[in-house]
């Protein structure tokens, strides 16, 4: 009599690669983590030990919004609308009359003092100020007010242009090329600071949101994310 052969179910198959790919994702995020960092410090002129603090500090400060104004809402939003963004679906939360106006201590007060600093001891101004204006003009158009869960902005055209642009000037200013992160990262920062968020205050009052933070939920990623991308995309230049 012989033996019947053994199958193995494709699903079962599927499932056991999805759980060692996961595990092996979960197993390297330590050390992509750690190597980003590393990165990250060598672009902007940090040490492993300074950028390390710094980040904690950042991702902690992500945690805390400083209240800085309350605006009366005109009117209430239906908190059933979903509203699609870049492909990301969003359900609105539950509204209230009263809108919080707040600023992120992680996504917006830290990288802009750091952006600051690099601005008052390294940065030439001339590219800067010309990087930082288009980084603006191009965030200002692209973030978008939506009401009931704040200011939206995409993800990677901020970084893109920023470094694009930091290079380009560096090149024709004949800029230091190990200045070029520290250029990337405070003309990202402060660029999305002002062209997304605080040109876009006068709509706070059409959110509905009970609290919009300048740095925070909407756009931590947008400030914050669009200075880390463009310093380490300023690598791909420096190396």
């Amino acid at each position: 009599m012989s033996k019947r052969p053994i199958i193995f179910p494709f699903f079962a198959l599927q499932f056991f690669i999805l759980l060692f790919l996961l595990f092996l994702a979960l197993s390297l995020m330590p050390y992509i983590f750690c190597f980003t960092a590393a990165e990250l410090g060598r672009s902007l002129g940090f040490s492993p030990l300074e950028t390390f603090f710094l980040l904690f500090l950042i991702l902690f400060g992500g945690m805390i919004n400083i209240p800085i104004k309350e605006y009366e809402n005109p009117q209430i939003y239906s908190e059933q609308e979903v509203f699609s963004f870049f492909g990301i679906r969003y359900r609105l939360p539950q509204v209230s009359q009263n809108t919080v106006l707040a600023i992120n201590v992680g996504g917006a007060l830290i990288p802009s003092l750091i952006a600051i600093y690099f601005l008052i001891i390294s940065i030439p101004k001339i590219p800067f100020i010309i990087t930082l204006v288009v980084v603006i003009l191009v965030t200002n158009r692209s973030a978008k007010v939506v009401k009931g869960v704040g200011i939206t902005l995409p993800m990677f055209i901020p970084p893109l242009v920023t470094v694009l642009i930091s290079l380009f000037l560096s090149y024709i200013f004949e800029c230091p090329m190990e200045l070029l992160g520290r250029l990337s990262f405070s003309a990202g920062v402060l660029g999305v600071l002002i062209g997304a968020d605080l040109l876009n205050l006068k709509k706070i009052r059409g959110i509905g949101s009970r609290m919009v933070s300048i740095g925070g939920a909407g756009t931590f990623d947008g400030i914050f994310l669009t200075g880390v991308i463009s310093a380490l995309l300023s690598l791909i230049f420096f190396l």
